[in-house]
């Protein structure tokens, strides 16, 4: 889901001077998906399980759920 050279553009922001393996690269993005699913999964998990008025994920769902995650909340 995240490109090769986002990723890798990603790595040059934090330290201009660093090199970085091509594998190490490939990991980010591999990393970044799960991720990224992880991420989807949490949201989920607090969603209404009926579809229609009050069921659309908003913002506030996802920045929730991402707060979850970076606490360790969501293993509770």
């Amino acid at each position: 889901m995240v490109s090769y050279q986002e990723a890798k553009r990603t790595m040059k922001e934090t330290n201009k001077n660093r090199t970085h393996s091509p594998e190490s690269i490939e990991r980010l993005c591999q990393l970044t998906e799960l991720f990224m699913k992880r991420l989807a999964k949490e949201v989920e998990k607090e969603m209404p399980k009926e579809v229609g008025r009050g069921s659309r994920v908003q913002r506030l769902h996802v920045e929730a759920a991402f707060g979850r995650i970076m606490s360790g909340e969501e293993n509770e």
